[in-house]
């Protein structure tokens, strides 16, 4: 089992080559990703990236894209089983701007390096500044190694040669002593434990930005973007209605459709459960968010199957 705490000072692999891998050229790609999306990525300066949402006209997300600027091409990362749904989107607002988006997966997959010290090992630099990037090479293979940090902590994600990847994990895994390959569940552990969203359970067209907070990749001060009327009037006039929580649970068995509820009345929903049924995360009304409250856990017929408990956490500004 994985433990929370050693997020900070334990080393782990995972295999994330599920993520959507694209290589924009054109000399309008990021000015229409800019225009799409809710964070200013038309200036991002060679070899540095970031994360931005992908919202639609009722200011709900479709997804958040990681992007990364190589100079003569950008890089650009949509979540797990969601890449048609990013590029018709993109494809829709796309008119005689010059932008070409080639996907990437069968040249390239990416594995998620957690922990610090990764950088002395391949780098031999103590670490590099999140969001950005450097090339290297590893066992003879061109890799670029990104800090993203998507458990919260310093953490990386590393393009490797598609028909590298199996002896490139092979060989980080003996790095060092007790570096632990995960699996989906051990990395889902950890997301949960840390309260990061994932796509398809909280980054989903159910909620807007400030809801699962995501607010940090919501610039105040950028120009006009799909969604962004919406975004920017339910801050301003403080009609954000619920937000993401870190819950400590007793739970029966989870399901897709458990409810948060008191009394008689619904006031959230249960979006992930860790392993141990003993950590959840939920999307709460603001008016029952209060640290240290109790509330009743049903199912879809409404049969009580638990309770859960709104832990004093701060969520961190990251996304698995």
């Amino acid at each position: 089992m994985v433990n929370k705490l050693s997020t900070k000072s334990q080393q782990y692999i995972f295999d994330r080559s599920y993520l959507g891998i694209y290589e924009l050229t054109g000399k309008d790609s990021l000015d229409l990703l800019n225009r799409l999306s809710s964070n200013k990525v038309d200036d991002l300066n060679i070899n540095h990236g970031d994360s931005t949402i992908l919202t639609n006209n009722k200011g709900r997300v479709i997804d958040v894209i990681t992007l990364f600027q190589l100079g003569s091409k950008t890089l650009m990362f949509t979540s797990k089983n969601n890449s048609q749904e990013v590029i018709d989107w993109i494809d829709t607002y796309t008119f005689i701007e010059d932008i070409s988006l080639v996907n990437i997966n069968s040249e390239f997959n990416l594995i998620t390096l957690i922990g610090d010290n990764w950088t002395e090992h391949l780098i031999q630099k103590p670490t590099i500044d999140k969001f950005t990037c450097e090339s290297l090479e590893i066992d003879g293979s061109s890799c670029l190694i990104m800090r993203t940090d998507p458990t919260g902590h310093i953490g990386y994600d590393l393009l490797v040669p598609a028909n590298k990847k199996e002896d490139i994990i092979n060989s980080l895994s003996k790095v060092k002593p007790n570096i632990e390959i995960l699996n989906d569940y051990q990395y889902d552990y950890i997301r949960i434990n840390e309260g990061i969203p994932r796509l398809d359970r909280e980054i989903n067209d159910d909620f807007n930005p400030w809801e699962i907070n995501l607010n940090y990749l919501i610039n105040m001060n950028k120009g006009c973007y799909i969604g962004q009327e919406v975004i920017l009037r339910l801050n301003t006039y403080e009609k954000v209605q619920k937000f993401l929580k870190k819950l400590s649970i007793k739970l029966e068995d989870h399901k897709h459709n458990t409810k948060i509820k008191f009394a008689d009345d619904d006031i959230g929903i249960i979006t992930s459960v860790d392993n141990t049924n003993k950590i959840a995360l939920g999307v709460i009304n603001k008016k029952y968010c209060e640290i240290g409250k109790t509330y009743q856990l049903v199912d879809q017929n409404s049969e009580s199957i638990g309770t859960a408990e709104i832990l004093e956490t701060e969520l961190p500004n990251s996304i698995a």
